[in-house]
């Protein structure tokens, strides 16, 4: 995101910019069809602002949509990066995304 730009004064967005660039980047990159959907969005921001895990944060947010995500994505796409144990660096590695 940095090398294209799209990541420019992020601590500043609204919730619909961060979709909106973070949308912009996955087909950039030739994300598969397959993660162009809600959950995948979701996955991809999670993936690349770790600092949105905490879900307690996540519900007083305008990001609160990521709650219904939350449980199938934060394991593969947080976790890995704070306790890195085989099975997660497996869950994580085999997930279709990364």
């Amino acid at each position: 995101m940095d090398t294209q730009s799209l990541i420019c004064g992020y601590h500043d967005w609204a919730p619909g910019k961060l979709r909106k660039q973070v949308w912009t980047f996955m087909h950039m990159i030739g994300t598969p069809d397959e993660f162009k959907n809600l959950q995948g969005l979701h996955s991809m921001i999670l993936l690349l602002f770790p600092q949105l895990h905490n879900k307690i944060t996540l519900r007083q947010s305008d990001l609160y949509e990521l709650i219904y995500d939350y449980d199938r994505i934060v394991v593969p796409f947080y976790e890995i990066f704070k306790e890195n144990c085989s099975k997660k660096r497996h869950k994580f590695f085999s997930n279709k995304l990364i």
